[in-house]
């Protein structure tokens, strides 16, 4: 293998199996792009495979795909990395069907994803909400708080796990390194919904990772913030209780048929992270100074910065690429905002 094959192995065997040109008996029945008339789909579904001799196995991977989940665990600083084809939502869903207990009591956070419902609904966990912590000015919650943590673990001693979201929609981060240690205090594993924040460990100026402050397991949306496909995510853990059983969850919630073009938008992606991913955050970092700097000095806009929202307790930090925007100045609601914005930026 060339170093570059070494580096992104999964999407390197994928183009070399497109590069060989070899009839296609399997599935999909797009057969490669044939199956399609229109030119943009036909591009795709080159790399639309399914797992044939040489593509290794998403549920049972010995091959390219355990190649470059071991390159994902190790540019995470995780133990194990998995990769989630249907979404964060699985891994969250993975994270409450591996709990012990089919009637698990975990603490989670008001301002939760929907997936938490999911998860849980599926797993019959009994939720124990953590209030959240929401800023006065904006009525957003941003966090929750290593005191109301710890009140709830006190009172509920049978619960299995805690399980918070951080960094919030608005890119505001919990203090999860003083939820860890209570956690750690009561003998209880953190999970952390990292969705937004799969870029930080790539930054030492970024909020640091949940695994690197002391979560035990987080999730990545990588489409969300990473050049990778839509539902393209990843597991990562470091400490879980039960790694085996967590394996099992994951496969259990996953799909037989995995997309190979998100797999490897994953591995590619991850590769020009560690290769680039400090430059492409500081240049983008730069611009989103300039950008909330030049907000600021219009009239009746208002974008907060992260000393303004760390005011609201339990916020430690905020992702500097979420520019938070208000119009305190004008009689227009944010629907009206959006609406005139998408007409006279998107498609001017």
């Amino acid at each position: 293998m060339s170093a570059y094959d070494m580096n992104t192995p999964l999407y390197s065997a994928l183009k070399k199996y497109i590069d060989e040109r070899g009839l296609r008996l399997h599935m999909p029945g797009h057969i490669g792009g044939p199956g399609f008339n229109q030119s943009a789909l036909k591009v795709l579904a080159e790399f639309d495979v399914t797992e044939i001799p040489g593509l290794d196995d998403l549920h049972a991977p010995q091959g390219i795909i355990e190649e470059a989940r071991l390159l994902l665990a190790k540019a995470y600083g995780a133990q194990e990395s998995f990769f989630l084809v249907n979404g964060a939502s699985s891994g969250i869903h993975a994270l409450f069907m591996a709990l012990k207990r089919p009637d698990a009591k975990v603490l989670v956070p008001r301002n939760c994803h929907r997936s938490f419902f999911a998860g849980m609904v599926m797993a019959g966990t009994n939720p124990v909400y953590i209030p959240c912590q929401v800023n006065g000015e904006l009525g957003a919650a941003l966090a929750v708080s290593p005191a109301d943590v710890e009140a709830l673990l006190g009172i509920h001693h049978d619960a299995e796990a805690v399980f918070i979201t951080s960094p919030s929609y608005y890119g505001s981060t919990c203090r999860i390194q003083d939820i860890a240690a209570l956690c750690q205090k009561y003998q209880k594993p953190l999970f952390v919904d990292e969705a937004h924040g799969g870029h930080f460990c790539f930054h030492p100026d970024y909020p640091r990772p949940a695994l690197e402050q002391g979560a035990n397991a987080a999730v990545n949306g990588l489409h969300k913030t990473l050049p990778v496909y839509n539902q393209g995510a990843v597991l990562h853990v470091k400490g879980h209780p039960d790694t085996k059983r967590l394996r099992s969850a994951c496969s259990l919630v996953t799909t037989t048929s995995p997309s190979y073009p998100i797999l490897a938008s994953i591995d590619l992606a991850r590769n020009l992270m560690e290769e680039r991913g400090r430059e492409l955050l500081e240049a983008a970092r730069i611009m989103a100074v300039r950008f909330r700097t030049r907000i600021n000095m219009t009239k009746g806009l208002k974008a907060y910065d992260e000393d303004e929202l760390k005011k609201t307790p339990g916020v430690f930090s905020l992702d500097p690429l979420k520019i938070l925007i208000a119009f305190p100045g004008l009689r227009l609601n944010g629907f009206e905002i959006s609406r005139i914005l998408r007409m006279n930026i998107e498609y001017r």
